[in-house]
């Protein structure tokens, strides 16, 4: 008996087959060939099932075939054209999602043949490739900050100054993030949290922005390096603290923040209070110590002041302006 008489017996039985339609007033109907349920629901059915041969005769199917009952996965994923197979886990408590990368990736390396390869999905897959866009993100974000304070203050010595701020901001907001969990529920590190850090690059550099820029202004009426940044930090305590006041309380409500979608406002709130609230004290002893530290090496370095180009600068307009009068 040809194969395919078998095969085609199984699938008009088992599987069903439309054979004809007929009409029944308006609506139009189909003719499936097929066993019933009751008799099509377990294996030993099978020896029950009749094929024609060539010459006509029925002859029973379990006479001409051997089966065999096996298990067998009801479809078969495929990821970019090759057969995967996909793992679902759940976090064990006090792990971050970053923790659970990192230790699925060394298995990986481990254990996965030469041939084999992984890819992330769902909540993962957004972590992973959110992570890598964050840090590039940050990188810009340092790097636009610092040519811009560098054409503020037309030098390259005191961007550097007002980043010891910033350090002492990122570092804040990193260390209250990770100490979450001895007070609560940790808060992990994810993609809200990472742009609190990048908004803590602008709020403290404007503190930095404040104690320098009016640093620089006595430094143009004759103080020295010390005085300048003694008075500067001593004058624009009061605007550093309103500003940084107000905004901490803004960021609170985040940090505090409860109920749908809470898990990602909360890390971005939290490292904005404590980034913001360490670095506001720290910075008004840090800054003014490094201005007088970058100072005192442009000197050892070239001879003259960091406020040189200012000083002259602000000669060359007075200078100007007598000219003009005079004219």
């Amino acid at each position: 008996m040809p194969l395919v008489d078998v095969a085609t017996t199984l699938e008009s039985l088992f599987g069903g087959r439309r054979v004809t339609k007929f009409r029944r007033g308006p609506d139009e109907y189909d003719v499936i060939v097929q066993v019933d349920k009751a008799n099509r629901a377990t294996p030993s059915d099978l020896g029950r099932v009749y094929a024609r041969s060539a010459t006509g005769a029925l002859v029973q199917l379990s006479n001409l075939v051997d089966y065999t009952e096996e298990t067998v996965p009801e479809s078969y994923s495929h990821q970019d054209r090759q057969r995967s197979i996909t793992l679902t886990a759940q976090l064990a408590e006090g792990r971050t999602q970053g923790d659970g990368v990192a230790e699925l990736e060394r298995l990986a390396r481990d254990l996965l043949p030469d041939t084999y390869g992984y890819s992330w999905g769902g909540e993962t897959r957004e972590f992973v490739d959110s992570s890598s866009d964050a840090l590039i993100l940050f990188g810009l974000a340092l790097l636009f900050t610092f040519l811009i304070l560098a054409a503020q203050f037309e030098s390259w010595v005191h961007p550097v100054t007002i980043f010891t701020g910033v350090a002492l901001a990122l570092s804040g907001g990193v260390t209250v993030l990770f100490c979450s969990r001895y007070w609560g529920p940790g808060l992990t590190d994810n993609l809200f949290s990472r742009f609190g850090l990048i908004m803590l690059i602008g709020l403290v550099a404007k503190n930095g922005i404040l104690i320098v820029e009016f640093a620089n202004q006595l430094r143009i009426q004759g103080r020295d390096a010390a005085t300048a940044a003694f008075e500067a930090a001593t004058l624009r305590f009061r605007p550093i603290l309103m500003t940084a006041i107000s905004t901490i309380f803004g960021a609170i409500p985040l940090m505090l923040a409860s109920g749908p979608g809470a898990e990602t406002r909360n890390p971005m709130g939290l490292v904005i209070v404590g980034g913001l609230t360490i670095s506001t004290f720290l910075t008004l002893f840090v800054i003014p110590i490094f201005y007088i530290i970058m100072d005192r090496m442009v000197v050892g370095m070239t001879g003259k002041s960091s406020a040189h180009g200012l000083i002259r600068a602000d000669e060359i307009t007075k200078e100007t302006q007598q000219m003009d009068s005079h004219v």
